[in-house]
């Protein structure tokens, strides 16, 4: 359960003490049927985001609180304040087949199956009796993968933009969005995907929230501006 309270992620005076710090903190995530928190997938993401991008991002001695609202804030020696929010793409009827499949007898191997963005929440009984049919669906052609990934990072980000202008939310000198990417889909190529989020009818009002928008994988991170876009390799940071 999500608390108000905030904590010291890391304290850094310089790169290489960040660097040294990031190797020694606990990035494990569970799986969902093994009590996952909110908290573990949000340390993953961040450290995995601090360890990606270039140390000269930042001005040095560098603080980041872990806390609520936002979920992240780094505070800067040049006295700048960095918001950051957190949330996971994942559709939450696939997240909960997910943890069906741990508790349950499910082969690990399965089809991947169409989502589709703040779709209804199916029972669990007839959750289950998907994971029995495992039904292949119609597959992706073309680029479909890379719209439907657009139109599910929109969503999330949409839906953010939103909570981080309610009152009470410090939105810092900067408010970044972080987002790790569970969306079930085939290989995404990211030069497509990225294009398509970026002519999205969505991106106008996600970057009146955003002045970047982080898009994280197990392969890469997308870093969005309004407009414009680039692709890092991701960097583990242990």
């Amino acid at each position: 359960m999500r608390t108000s309270q905030t904590s010291i992620f890391v304290e850094a005076d310089n790169a290489d003490v960040l660097r040294a710090l990031l190797a020694n903190i606990d990035t494990d995530v569970p799986p969902r049927s093994e009590g996952r928190t909110t908290e573990q997938t949000e340390r993953y993401a961040i450290a995995h985001l601090l360890a990606t991008l270039p140390a000269s991002r930042f001005t040095f001695p560098l603080t980041v609180v872990h806390g609520d609202r936002p979920d992240f804030l780094i505070e800067e020696g040049n006295g700048r304040r960095i918001a950051i929010e957190h949330v996971e793409a994942v559709p939450e009827n696939e997240a909960k087949k997910a943890f069906l499949r741990e508790v349950g007898d499910s082969e690990d191997m399965h089809f991947i199956a169409h989502a589709e963005p703040g779709e209804r929440r199916r029972s669990t009984k007839k959750l289950l009796k998907e994971i029995d049919v495992d039904d292949a669906s119609d597959g992706w052609v073309g680029d479909s993968v890379e719209r439907e990934w657009a139109n599910a990072v929109a969503h999330f980000a949409a839906e953010k933009a939103r909570s981080v202008k309610k009152d009470g939310y410090d939105r810092g000198d900067e408010t970044w969005l972080l987002m790790y990417d569970n969306w079930p889909l085939p290989h995404v190529k990211p030069e497509a995907a990225a294009s398509y989020f970026v002519a999205h009818t969505a991106v106008a009002d996600i970057f009146g929230s955003f002045s970047r928008v982080f898009v994280m994988d197990g392969q890469g991170v997308w870093e969005f501006t309004a407009g414009l876009w680039k692709y890092h390799a991701l960097k583990r940071p242990n």
